[in-house]
């Protein structure tokens, strides 16, 4: 049995769908910047309202763990004074389960600058629970 040879494909072809890719990947990039820069963050808009949104200072994906990992605490926000830091994973909030991020956007979302809002969350291989008081977001923060 004799095996069929395969063409390879030519440069040109190589570079042509390696600029593809590129390009692929970069608008991709473009419209997640574009549509974080419209939003404020990856939560949907948020209804105009005169009060003054609460703002915790993280961000935060979904954790193969249960619960969502915190990816980015902004320095001297209220959760960088309660003691989180990026990788902790939080598991309840007001004592709600947390699951994803939307529950977690959903209870501060619920809350005004000044309320504290109990943060279970683990890391370091210890499990904290910490009140922490929420604030203004300030301006141009997402």
């Amino acid at each position: 049995m004799r095996l069929k040879r395969v063409p390879r494909p030519s440069g040109r072809q190589v570079r042509v769908a390696s600029l593809v890719a590129v390009l692929a990947l970069v608008a991709a990039g473009a419209a997640v910047a574009v549509s974080s820069a419209l939003t404020g963050s990856s939560s949907p808009a948020p209804a105009v309202s005169n009060q003054p949104e609460a703002w915790l200072g993280i961000d935060v994906t979904n954790s193969p763990y249960g619960g969502v990992m915190v990816t980015n605490v902004v320095p001297g926000s209220p959760a960088y004074w309660g003691g989180m830091e990026a990788g902790d994973v939080i598991t309840r909030i007001n004592g709600r389960p947390v699951a994803t991020p939307s529950d977690l956007r959903d209870v501060i979302a619920g809350m005004h600058p000044g309320q504290r809002v109990t943060v279970r969350f683990e890391g370091s291989g210890t499990t904290y629970n910490a009140q922490i008081p929420l604030k203004n977001r300030p301006a141009g923060t997402p």
